[in-house]
């Protein structure tokens, strides 16, 4: 990012970064992994406005309708409820402390088997 940064030195917004997991298994990695990197481009002088995960609840994308699971909630579709996910508590706590503190290390070590099943 910092090369970009220099070329264009212009200030940045992390927009709808997320990923698609049903089951939650790689969100709370892909948010600290993700945010490690945004935290190491502001202490490199990059200049990060904000950013903004994709998304708070399962939505209807037009290629793929419902199938597609990138929401910090699921959404029942025939039902209308919502179930918060795990990762949505990690997502909290790091904008709570404003700070990402010693979770990095933690979720550095990916486990391999981390894909749906």
């Amino acid at each position: 990012m910092k090369s970009f940064w220099n070329r264009y030195s212009l200030p940045l917004w992390v927009s709808e970064n997320g990923v698609a997991d049903e089951k939650d298994n790689l969100r709370s990695y892909f948010i600290v992994s993700h945010l490690a990197q945004v935290l190491k481009s502001l202490e490199e002088g990059v200049d990060i406005r904000g950013y903004l995960h994709w998304t708070l609840v399962d939505n209807y994308e037009w290629a793929d309708g419902f199938t597609m699971k990138f929401g910090l909630s699921s959404f029942n579709s025939k039902t209308c409820q919502l179930q918060r996910r795990q990762s949505s508590l990690v997502l909290k706590d790091i904008a709570l402390a404003k700070d990402i503190g010693g979770r990095v290390e933690g979720f550095l070590n990916v486990p391999e088997k981390l894909v749906d099943e």
